[in-house]
């Protein structure tokens, strides 16, 4: 189970990545169609930037619960080997 979802969470920061970038290419058009007045350009940036903003609050929700799913396996975990070596003590 834990390294299922190591495995999603490195592709989640994957994905992050790659939608920082498109991100990133959206704002350049943005900014580049708003200079030089091409509004056609500017509709096709807004639509990228758009959607690449609500990618992105999805994968940075589904980074979260992965964590605090990781974080709950590892609790217990931890809880269980203490438990079996306090049963090994006795």
């Amino acid at each position: 189970k834990e390294i299922q979802l190591l495995k999603e969470q490195k592709q989640l920061q994957e994905d992050l990545a790659k939608a920082t970038n498109l991100l990133e290419e959206g704002s350049k058009r943005l900014a580049a169609a708003i200079n030089n007045k091409t509004f056609d350009d500017l509709s096709t940036a807004e639509v990228l930037v758009t959607a690449t903003n609500t990618k992105l609050a999805a994968l940075k929700t589904q980074l979260i619960v992965n964590s605090e799913n990781l974080n709950r396996l590892r609790k217990k975990t931890r809880k269980n080997e203490i438990i079996y070596d306090l049963i090994n003590i006795i």
